[in-house]
């Protein structure tokens, strides 16, 4: 995929041998259930060169309690999948974008680690309900504005600083799109 300046790829590149091979588009969803209440972790792990050994994936919160853990062997299958129900899951949304760090790790038929892959996870379902565009069963309501990065002193030149200063005030005049 083509972005402007940037060419994005999707998955982990690393040496020939045992690895993750993260070839979806969306390896971990998060379905909701029993009208929002209910967390759904379902993570499709497709493996590349390794005919043993274990995959392990372990969800936590951001203070570091385990919410999941569970340990499947590698019989030489190339993809494996981890369901669970997540209790107590705070949902994201752009006010509350709540995270939960999800970490693979595989090991090989010696119990040696061979790699270990951490993203962020967050629990939301998007869909349309009567044709309105809806998060967590809630309507998304956009305020947008057409944004050109500019600044008095410095022309086109942004700073980190300033970047961040556009957010917070974007934020404070409750834009969400832009």
């Amino acid at each position: 995929i083509v972005n402007l300046d940037r060419i994005w790829v999707n998955g982990v590149e690393l040496h020939p041998g045992e690895y993750l091979a993260e070839n979806s588009d969306e390896p971990t969803t998060t379905p909701l259930t029993d009208n929002y209440t209910t967390a759904h972790l379902e993570a499709l792990l497709t493996i590349a060169g390794q005919k043993g050994g274990q995959a392990r994936v372990t969800l936590s919160d951001r203070g570091g309690s385990v919410l999941y853990e569970e340990t499947r062997a590698l019989n030489g299958q190339d993809q494996v999948e981890f369901c669970s129900i997540i209790e107590g899951a705070k949902l994201w949304s752009a006010e509350a974008p709540n995270l939960y760090p999800l970490t693979v790790t595989l090991t090989n038929a010696l119990g040696r680690v061979t790699e270990v892959s951490r993203t962020m996870v967050g629990f939301r379902q998007f869909e349309m309900i009567d044709k309105i565009m809806c998060l967590n069963g809630k309507r998304i309501v956009f305020h947008g504005v057409n944004r050109h990065e500019f600044d008095c002193d410095r022309g086109r030149v942004m700073t980190r600083e300033l970047l961040l200063r556009d957010i917070h005030d974007m934020k404070a005049m409750n834009i969400n799109a832009v």
